[in-house]
């Protein structure tokens, strides 16, 4: 007997695609509204600060530490088979 796999071998197994088309849609949307609270430039404002305070605990007295802020195209994405494309906020692959 030959199944064409899916439930019951009813039909082909479409779950894969759909949990694939299911986690493109979430990380769109994570990425949309990380760029959208500004998140870039919060994760940037808290590493400094992190940094900073690291550096005197470390004993330095006088720190300065200067951040990049994100591109203006940071937040420029293209969600894809392969995770996120263009968002260069980390590489997120899928």
């Amino acid at each position: 007997m030959t199944t064409t796999g899916g439930i019951l071998g009813l039909g082909p197994d479409v779950a894969p695609e759909l949990q694939k088309l299911a986690q493109q849609e979430a990380l769109k949307k994570i990425v949309e509204a990380a760029c959208t609270d500004g998140l870039l430039t919060k994760a940037s404002d808290r590493a400094q600060l992190v940094v900073t305070q690291l550096l005197n605990t470390a004993g330095y007295k006088t720190v300065s530490v200067e951040v990049q802020p994100p591109s203006a195209d940071a937040c420029r994405a293209e969600v894809g088979a392969g995770g996120v494309r263009g968002w260069r906020g980390g590489g997120v692959e899928g």
